[in-house]
Parts: C-alpha cells; structure tokens; sequence
C-alpha cells in the first residue's frame, strides 16, 4: 500500500493578506477619511474631496444638489445612517443625502451650522448624535438639535473638540475629546464618567470587540484594553500595547487611526505606520502583533497611513488609507493536495506523520513517527533525515518530534521532542538552541 500525506493548506493570516485596489479612477482622490457600509448593502467611501457610493461593481460620486447655490468646498470626515437617510460629517457642518431623491444637502440649524463635524454615532433609541469642535448635539423627535444633556454637568469647563464616538452594547455613549482624555455618559443614568489620567489623556479612537472588550486607540500612547469598562474616573486596570523598535511583532505605531474586528474575531489596527494585528486565540489576544507595512508588488499594503477599516457584512475586509486609496482585502482560499509519501514508507515502513510544518517552496518539515525528524521535499519526494544536517550535529537523538511550530516573523523553528527537549533553529545563522532538563535549570523533566 503506498502512503500519502494529505494537507490541507490554507492562508496563515500573517502571510495570506492580499491588498486589491479600487482603480483610482472609480474614487475622486487617494485620500480616504473613512469607510462605511449601510443597510442595503452600498459601500461609502468618503474622501477629502468627495462622497462616493460603491455596489461592488462601480462607483457613484454624490455632490449638492443642481438647485443648491451653496458650496460643498468641504472636507467630508465620515458617513452615518439614520432614520433611512444619509448624514455626511464635515467640516463646515453636516450633510443630508435623501436615499429617496438622491440628493446631498446641507442640514440647516443654528447650533451645528458651520460646525466641524468629526464624530457621529445612533443610540439604541435611533437618535442622531454628532460632536466636533463646538461640542456635542443630539437630535430629538422634531427633527431639531439640541445640547446633549450632560452639558450642565460639565458647564464649568464644557466638552469641546470631540474626536470620535460609539454607543456600546449597554447603550452607554462613548467619546473622545481632543487633550481631554475618554468619556462615557450613561443614558439610563445620566451620569458622565471621564478617564483622563496618564495614557487616556491621549484617547483618539474607541472600539468595542465582539466580547464586550473596549479598546482604545490613542494619539501617541499606543492601544489601550479597559479590563474594568465600569470603572469610574480611572481604569481599575487596562493593558497597553506600545511600539518597540527593538520588537518586530509589537505595534507598528503609536499614532492609532482605526481599530475593527474581523469575522475571526482578531483585531485589525491601523496605524501611520501600516496595519496590525492582534490574532485572537481561544485563550484570548497575545501580545503580538502580525504586521503589515508598504512593499513593492502587487497584492501588497500600497501605503502606510491606514486610516479606515471596514468589516463588510460578507465578513471581507476593506482598508482606507492617507494617499494610497481603498483595498478589498482577501485571503488566499484554502486548497487540500496530497503528496504520496513512497519513499518514505519505503525506508521507514510508515508514512505517519506526528507534525508538520510548511517551509520554501514545497519542502516540510515532518516528524515521522518512530523515526524524528525529516526535511521533505513533496516536489520531488526526496527527502533528508535531520540526523544528517549540520545544524543538528551533536544533538541527543529522538524517535519522535511531536510537534514543529515556526515564529510569526518566520525567524526561526522549534521542535517539540519527546525525549531531549525544545529544539530552537535559527533560519538565517542555522544555529540551533536547547531546552531541556540539561541546559535550563527550569525544567525538570
């Protein structure tokens, strides 16, 4: 009977991202401010220079209504839904496209009238806030607008220069005030809690995850995590998460633009410097960080300054940038090949494989059960048993290699023996590392 080793090979999140471009002809300029999907499925792409429709096939590009003498000379900064229509964020105010006649539109009332409109969000009772410079304003059933309830509380030093917000799963409003740190005002309370101190002072972006997490993205400070989102006045604790020149797998930047979550539950961060991510385990987010940064070719991260992330309902990933446009990102689909394993089997008398790993080209690393450790070549079906390559010279030797696992920076490989430890190869120097009961005073067995 002749053996085969069937795998299943699909994109490892780190090394299977690829970054489609939107022809740039389909968007009025490369500077995208945000990326939002409505409830009929449209994606808006909203630029410095222009509010643009996407269904997937081709783009629309809104502008003021024929009959409007007002001007649209305007940086527009995101997109909303309420009550079926459109609302623009910009700033000179806030715009109003009517999904029934197609026109976009000033909103017209005193309090938010030439207002720099940067943070918008919809409470769970449907009701419109936005917030910029001159504060934040909430809309009420007339259709008017007026000055959000907590402004009494903070009359002696009102809230101004609002960043960004969100409505949590509670109903709670968060929001960010330029220099002034993260708020959250409880509706059902009325009550208005700040964190201000040390690192929240620099609170840019809020994010909560699909667990009830809350991360926050800050202008300087790196990513936060509230552990604690109840607490008052200050965190009982949080997690930060800061670029280390000396760390590849740390966040690229401290300067946070967008924070999403994927279909899979990890963290998509982007940055001035690129994208992170933060891979979510079944025991919760590590502390490293999948990386990705501008390279020259196709199917690569054009430009660094990500500043818009979009999750579509189809869980596919979008990505905005600062001056490289908007990309549809894919994962490479999962295929399944089958290798026979004949000469293996051959010298053997097995083709059990106890771990695997890919590594260039189609070569593996396999554990063969009885025998340790194998460089395969499923090309060819040559193979080279790790007893005669040179980085493993001098080693004790082991029938079984239970388990071959490779860093994420793809430095190095480990294997998992049963006998004689943790072996640790080095890719570039081919050095290898030990870790056993011998050469770590910490392990015992």
């Amino acid at each position: 009977m002749v053996g085969f080793v069937s795998l299943v090979l699909s994109a490892v999140l780190s090394a299977g991202l690829v970054f489609q471009p939107l022809r740039m002809e389909q968007i009025p300029t490369d500077e995208i401010s945000s990326l939002y999907q409505d409830s009929e499925g449209y994606i808006w792409i909203v630029s410095y220079s222009g509010l643009v429709r996407y269904d997937g096939y081709q783009t629309l590009l809104y502008t003021l209504s024929p009959d409007n003498d007002e001007s649209l000379e305007s940086s527009l900064h995101s997109v909303i839904e309420a009550d079926g229509d459109l609302y623009v964020a910009t700033e000179h105010g806030l715009l109003r496209l009517d999904r029934k006649t197609g026109q976009l539109g000033w909103v017209h009332d005193p309090l938010i009238s030439g207002m720099n409109v940067s943070a918008m969000a919809v409470d769970g009772k449907g009701r419109l806030w936005v917030g910029g410079d001159k504060g934040i304003f909430v809309r009420n059933g007339e259709g008017q607008f007026t000055a959000s309830v907590f402004s009494s509380i903070t009359r002696d030093r009102p809230i101004t220069d609002v960043v960004h917000m969100t409505v949590d799963h509670a109903g709670d409003l968060w929001f960010t005030s330029w220099g002034r740190g993260l708020f959250r005002f409880d509706m059902d309370r009325s009550k208005l809690f700040s964190y201000r101190e040390g690192d929240f002072s620099s609170s840019y972006i809020i994010h909560e995850d699909s667990e009830g997490g809350m991360w926050i993205g800050t202008w300087g400070r790196g990513l936060l995590f509230m552990a604690d989102m109840t607490a008052p006045d200050s965190p009982s604790s949080y997690v930060r998460f800061a670029h280390s020149d000396r760390d590849p797998a740390s966040i690229l930047d401290d300067i946070i633009y967008d924070i999403r979550e994927d279909a899979g539950g990890n963290l998509w961060i982007g940055s001035r410097s690129g994208l992170s991510i933060l891979e979510r385990t079944e025991n919760g987010f590590g502390d490293s960080f999948i990386n990705k940064y501008p390279e020259e070719g196709d199917g690569n991260l054009p430009y660094n300054e990500v500043n818009a992330i979009l999750r579509a309902r189809d869980n596919s990933m979008w990505v905005g940038m600062l001056g490289g446009g908007v990309c549809k990102v894919e994962q490479e689909t999962v295929r399944e090949e089958r290798f026979p394993m004949s000469r293996i089997k051959c010298e053997y008398k097995t083709a059990s494989v106890k771990s695997l790993i890919p590594m260039e080209g189609d070569s593996f690393w396999m554990g063969i059960a009885g025998h340790g450790l194998v460089l395969y070549d499923a090309g060819t079906g040559e193979f080279v048993h790790y007893s005669l390559l040179p980085e493993f010279e001098g080693l004790t030797y082991t029938s079984t290699v239970d388990c071959v696992t490779g860093r994420r920076d793809g430095r190095e490989v480990c294997f998992g023996t049963y006998n004689s430890g943790l072996w640790v190869l080095d890719r570039g120097s081919r050095t290898m590392r030990v870790f056993n009961s011998a050469t770590t005073s910490e392990l015992t067995e």
